[in-house]
């Protein structure tokens, strides 16, 4: 076990006005989820305020100056304070940087969807009082933090382009969608781009652009990835021959199936059948 997760909060709302000023820190490591505009600095003599328009992610270690606030506004917000099991923390603190986490600093992310998930289950998890409960938050934690490093590591590509609030409007028509690709053969009838985001009343191109804002792929690419992973399943599990597959995962081509393929899976449709453990190549 890496962490101890001290105390949790979930949409904390707070009075106008909310101002956190540490310029000691604290002991602790913290997380917090700003879920509003907000101002920062980090509390040196003389430092000017920076202003940050969407809510954001702020990371601190222990020791960390910290202060964040709104004035004449409502404040709420996410947080978080967890430490290091003193047994692994040579492992513990070589996990977090590893993250290259921005400390200090506001990460502006595209999607708070499933990060927040593993907000709430933290803090679910946190009143509990069962036998695993440390090694269920231990479990949580890590993958809030692998999460949080994933987004904030792609948000150059995805999180800049559009507001996190323009994004979330979307998230869940959208998850809807590509979790409906992904069912058996769904994505071998869609014969076009256009026609899934003419679904969602959409421009072709504004869709492509918040599908891969959301996602971090291209649709298309994610189209082909849905059609070959179907056809890996009817290749595990029935007996068609491999043209008949091509077929129903939308090929008219059985060398342009293979070579997608190929691609994808690492080796032939032929050479998967024979691998009996389905171990590519």
């Amino acid at each position: 076990m890496l962490f101890r997760v001290i105390a949790s909060g979930y949409n904390f709302v707070h009075p106008k006005g909310w101002n956190i000023y540490r310029p000691q820190g604290i002991g602790s490591y913290i997380i917090v989820y700003i879920r509003n505009r907000f101002y920062y600095d980090d509390c040196s003599e003389g430092a000017e305020s920076r202003y940050s328009p969407y809510p954001a992610y702020m990371f601190y270690k222990p020791g960390q100056a910290q202060h964040f606030y709104l004035d004449h506004e409502e404040y709420a917000d996410d947080w978080m304070h967890f430490e290091i099991d003193e047994e692994h923390r040579q492992e513990a603190e070589s996990f977090i940087d590893a993250l290259s986490l921005p400390w200090g600093e506001p990460a502006v992310v595209g999607s708070n969807t499933e990060a927040g998930i593993l907000f709430r289950l933290i803090g679910t998890e946190l009143r509990k009082h069962g036998p695993s409960r440390d090694e269920i938050l231990d479990c949580l934690l890590k993958s809030l933090l692998y999460k949080l490093s994933d987004i904030c590591g792609s948000s150059g590509d995805a999180g800049c382009a559009y507001p996190s609030s323009t994004l979330e409007s979307y998230r869940q028509s959208f998850d809807s969608l590509r979790n409906r690709l992904y069912q058996g053969g769904v994505a071998a009838g869609i014969s076009s781009v256009d026609e899934i985001a003419g679904e969602m009343n959409l421009s072709t191109s504004y869709f492509q652009h918040i599908y891969k804002a959301l996602y971090g792929i291209p649709v298309t690419r994610d189209l082909i990835t849905a059609r070959i992973e179907y056809a890996a399943y009817l290749l595990q599990n029935h007996a068609g021959s491999i043209g008949d597959i091509a077929s129903s995962c939308g090929y008219e081509s059985v060398e342009h199936f293979n070579r997608q393929f190929r691609k994808i899976k690492g080796c032939s449709p032929s050479r998967f059948i024979s691998a009996g453990d389905y171990k590519m190549e």
